[in-house]
Parts: structure tokens; sequence; C-alpha cells
């Protein structure tokens, strides 16, 4: 197993945030640190790379959360699937690819929020980007990458997992807008929260992978 982005991610990281990935090819899932008893039930019934997805996002979030200061300890799932960080703490995990994984996760102190998404794959086809994103965003988008649908896409994906505590509810596409992008920094603000808050997200693309940090406030 080894780390992918970590060097490239640290040059995101606004002090006070901590970050860890890793690398894990089809027959490394034993490398991986344990689960806890309590989420065990999670995945019990998964087919073997759901259990390797799983394994390894809770192995790289303990990573984070110890290096914030906090304890390693079980992270349940929560109704709609967000981590259960211990109190005083807020994260996010991402997981992608396909026969291998790669997982990422990033913890905060609260009451920073902070959300990410990571996707190992290349431009979206056209009437999915066109489900996801308006042909303002896109633009915008385009502006900053030759993969405008892949980076709305994982943006938004990274501004839902930041927003979550305070929406509460899993939000649609259309209710995050795109307003600003460049080739290391997106504005986007949620509709769907009282106040239309905007929220920051820093990207790169590195190594075939499209990594999104969401931050707020």
């Amino acid at each position: 197993m080894t780390t992918v982005l970590s060097s490239r991610v640290q040059t995101l990281l606004p002090p006070g945030l901590s970050f860890a990935d890793v690398w894990v090819e089809g027959g490394e899932a034993s490398e991986l640190s344990p689960l806890f008893p309590e989420e065990e039930p999670i995945v019990a019934r998964a087919v073997e790379k759901r259990r390797r997805e799983f394994r390894a996002g809770r192995h790289v979030a303990r990573r984070a959360l110890e290096d914030a200061g906090g304890l390693p300890c079980a992270l349940p799932r929560g109704v709609h699937g967000a981590p259960g960080f211990p109190p005083g703490y807020h994260g996010s995990i991402t997981h992608t690819g396909r026969e291998h994984t790669y997982a990422a996760a990033v913890v905060t102190p609260a009451p920073r929020l902070v959300g990410i998404d990571a996707e190992m794959q290349d431009e979206l086809a056209p009437e999915l980007a066109r489900r996801i994103a308006t042909p303002l965003e896109l633009e915008l988008a385009a502006r900053a990458t030759d993969r405008p649908g892949l980076l709305v896409f994982a943006a938004k994906e990274a501004v839902y997992k930041c927003i979550y505590p305070r929406a509460r509810r899993i939000l649609g596409f259309d209710e995050v807008c795109l307003r600003q992008a460049s080739p290391s920094e997106l504005e986007l603000t949620v509709l769907a929260v009282d106040g239309a808050p905007r929220v920051q997200v820093r990207w790169l693309r590195e190594q075939g992978v499209t990594f999104c940090l969401a931050i707020f406030p």
C-alpha cells in the first residue's frame, strides 16, 4: 500500500486540517487496519470490493483523526451514509477506483466543516454532465479544466459532504451552484441552506485522480 496524493494535497490544506490517503491493490486489503466490531455489520454482506473500499476509508480516516489529536475509534455509518466522527471533530471520507482502490480522508476540529471527493476517471459522458451541471456551470468549469463535467461533479460531491451537518439531508445537483472557477479554486453556492452560503473548493488533478476539498466557513 502506498500514499498517492498526500504531498500534493498538503498544498491545498489550510492550517488545522489533517489528511491521509492510501492506494490499495486488489490483494492488499489484509494490510489495512481491522474494522471495529461496531463497523463490521455495515459491510458483513458486502462484496469484496465494497469491503475493501470501506476498510480503506476507515483506515485513512482513523489516521487523519489521530493526526488531528483524536483517539482511534469506531466511525459508524449515519442515516444518509455519512461517517460518524467523535464529538469535537468533523471529517470526510472518499474512495474511488475499480480493480484497485484509492481512499482518502480529511479531519478538522469543530466547528469548521470539510468535505472531500476523489474521482479516478476521465470526463463524464455529455448526457450525464448535463444532468449534473447547467450549461453555465460547464462553461465556467471549462475555463479551468478540460474535464468540466467531472470537475463540477466532484466539487458538488465535496460540498454535499461538507455542508451535510447543516443541511441534514441529501441535496440535489440543482441545489448547489458553481459560481466561480479557476485552475486551483472554485466557489459554489448552497441554495438549499438558509442564507445560501458560499463554499470554497480547492482542487487538483494528479495521477488520474480529480480531487476536491470543500471548506466551510
